[in-house]
């Protein structure tokens, strides 16, 4: 069987790629299921875990292997996670979950899983223009107009000079909300003054927000496009004594971000249900498994968190009736 064939390949194949080696061959009567985790130690992707956990059991009783596999080193090391999904081709999982960034550096990899008759599942980007099997992911572009009505909103009638702190050029998600997001600010007539890249380091989030503070004292707005963005922000901004007069919007549930929704010092954040893309993810990996089909996109939607709802919006990111409807329709 093609598990057990290519178990000692996967094992040579971890050990030159520096990847966390995982050998235990699946029992090929049960659909195997990786999902390779980018940055499980962040607390966003965290609970991307448990989504995809819980419905790993969910699916228990019906049969399934379930592993995750992931990095400490997040977006910076797209090397790292695509030979982590590598080992996951050579020991022959039914399906792989994972997350392509940078879209066009994982194609080779998704085509190769795929051709190897690999279900491979996109979750909070997509690979459109590869082999892959389905996609579940926020609307990036949608989601970046959400923090653009956010924020046109709280500034009311005053002029926007807005600044935006993002991580990685040329990551696609993000790029998609900083384009939806200048659509909804600059069509309402307010100015996007300064935008600069921090790659997903916290020391310079904090020394590019003083920078821009810097360069233009008129800022009196910002949007922080990732999920580590909004309390680099704040903390920036109280240390200059600025949190009264900068209107923030961010992107994402950290606690720290949430905490300031409550405090008043962020005005609103785009909350995503990545809950819902490990879950969802497994549930559908189990399906293609099992030789059914799932949709090409799933567009799993996003919240705007502000003063009104943050007491009550955690289980509103969690809706898996859909997916649970899934396994239900197919294996009753």
């Amino acid at each position: 069987m093609r598990k057990a064939r290519n178990a000692l390949i996967a094992f040579f194949v971890a050990l030159l790629a520096g990847a966390p080696v995982h050998l235990a061959v699946a029992d090929d009567e049960k659909p195997s299921i990786m999902f390779v985790n980018p940055w499980p130690g962040l607390p966003f992707w965290a609970v991307a875990s448990e989504g995809a956990a819980d419905a790993a059991k969910k699916l228990e009783p019906l049969g399934v292997n379930y592993v995750e596999q992931g990095t400490p080193e997040g977006y910076s090391n797209a090397s790292l996670v695509l030979s982590i999904i590598e080992t996951g081709i050579a020991q022959g999982y039914d399906a792989i979950i994972h997350h392509p960034f940078i879209p066009e550096t994982f194609h080779e990899t998704i085509n190769t899983a795929a051709d190897a008759g690999i279900h491979m599942i996109a979750v909070a980007d997509d690979a459109p223009k590869s082999k892959r099997s389905g996609a579940l992911s926020t609307d990036d572009i949608n989601a970046g107009r959400g923090a653009g009505t956010a924020l046109v909103e709280a500034l009311g009638e005053t002029a926007g000079k807005i600044a935006i702190l993002s991580a990685i050029p040329g990551v696609l998600q993000l790029e998609n909300r900083m384009k939806g997001f200048r659509e909804v600010v600059e069509a309402a007539g307010h100015e996007v003054v300064s935008a600069e890249f921090a790659h997903s380091d916290l020391t310079r989030n904090l020394s590019t927000v003083n920078s821009q503070l810097l360069s233009h004292p008129e800022i009196n707005a910002f949007f922080g496009v990732g999920g580590d963005h909004a309390p680099s922000i704040i903390k920036v901004l109280k240390e200059n004594d600025r949190l009264d007069d900068v209107l923030v919007v961010g992107f994402d549930d950290d606690p720290a971000t949430i905490q300031g929704v409550k405090d008043g010092a962020i005005a609103a954040t785009v909350v995503q249900r990545q809950y819902l893309w490990g879950y969802g993810g497994v549930i559908y990996a189990y399906v293609l498994a099992r030789g059914e089909s799932i949709p090409a996109f799933t567009d799993t939607g996003f919240l705007i968190v502000n003063k009104d709802n943050v007491d009550s919006f955690a289980e509103l990111t969690r809706d898996t009736a859909q997916f649970d409807a899934l396994v239900e329709k197919y294996f009753k």
